[in-house]
């Protein structure tokens, strides 16, 4: 039980890591190009909504992804990550 658990935890973490800092370099591009390309297209909303849309997954990204997996690598009985991260 013990070695399927740890291939299951394995995998996951695996599995959960490229798709993670796909995410993460997507985001990162998307305003550098929308603000590369600021002489072609102009400063309008949809832009502007672009590279907020882009920031507030990078922030999801960074604020949810590693709790789950600091969740999936601990007992589920113990939050690792201290009272501030509970509420």
């Amino acid at each position: 039980m013990i070695v399927l658990n740890q291939c299951y935890t394995t995998t996951t973490t695996t599995t959960t890591m490229l798709p993670y800092s796909l995410r993460i370099l997507g985001n990162l591009l998307v305003p550098l190009v929308v603000c590369r390309q600021r002489e072609q297209l102009s400063n309008n909303s949809t832009n502007i909504f672009l590279i907020n849309l882009s920031i507030a997954d990078l922030l999801v990204l960074v604020v949810c992804t590693p709790t789950v997996l600091i969740e999936l690598h601990s007992n589920p009985e113990i939050w690792m990550l201290g009272e501030f991260m509970s509420m």
